[in-house]
């Protein structure tokens, strides 16, 4: 055997460590790369670039929008307002038309009666004028409530009294203090009335 074997071979030593081979760098490897960090930096930045031109596009046409949007609304709103206050004007003149021939009628009565000193003609002109006027609230949708004698509806009368009485029965309109109005189904005025309570 030969000397290096029995060395090798030796127990407790170590074989000897060569340093490890380095593959010869080349002197234009971090130019290189340096270029291409540099494109790539410079593509990313372009990217950036176009995606920050089209999101302010973007915000450019939805604020557009926006505006006007915001100005059909108010021209909208106005447009509404006009339309809700010309059809309450045209309300108010249709029932003003329709007032006006019972106006008419009341001061013809009131004339002749006071030509004439004729309560008789004034009255029948009250009259008149009264049943125009009950006319012209069945055309409009007005309903009386009227409920003498009838049971106490706390829906559209209210009690003002009540009278004990065994000439009705319990819970009676016994008589209409004043009358009350319901227009197509809301009560604008309840009707005043008595009510009976049985005695005991």
């Amino acid at each position: 055997m030969d000397k290096r074997s029995n060395e090798r071979d030796r127990p407790g030593e170590k074989p000897e460590e060569r340093p490890p081979v380095r593959p010869q760098e080349r002197p234009h490897e971090p130019a290189e790369k340096a270029e291409q960090d540099a494109a790539h930096l410079e593509k990313e930045m372009g990217d950036m670039r176009a995606s920050l031109e089209r999101k302010t596009t973007e915000c450019a046409e939805y604020r557009d929008t926006l505006l006007r949007l915001q100005a059909e609304f108010e021209n909208y709103r106005k447009r509404m307002v006009r339309e809700q206050t010309q059809f309450l004007e045209r309300a108010i003149e249709v029932f003003v038309l329709q007032l006006l021939p019972i106006i008419d009628n009341l001061e013809r009565a009131i004339a002749a009666s006071e030509e004439k000193h004729d309560l008789e003609k004034l009255a029948d002109g009250v009259k008149i004028t009264h049943s125009q006027i009950l006319d012209l609230f069945k055309k409009e949708g007005i309903e009386i409530v009227d409920p003498d004698g009838q049971e106490f509806d706390p829906t559209v009368m209210h009690a003002v009294l009540t009278v004990e009485t065994e000439d009705y029965a319990d819970n009676t309109v016994v008589e209409v203090l004043q009358k009350g109005y319901v227009l197509k189904g809301k009560v604008v005025r309840p009707a005043m009335v008595k009510v009976s309570r049985t005695p005991g």
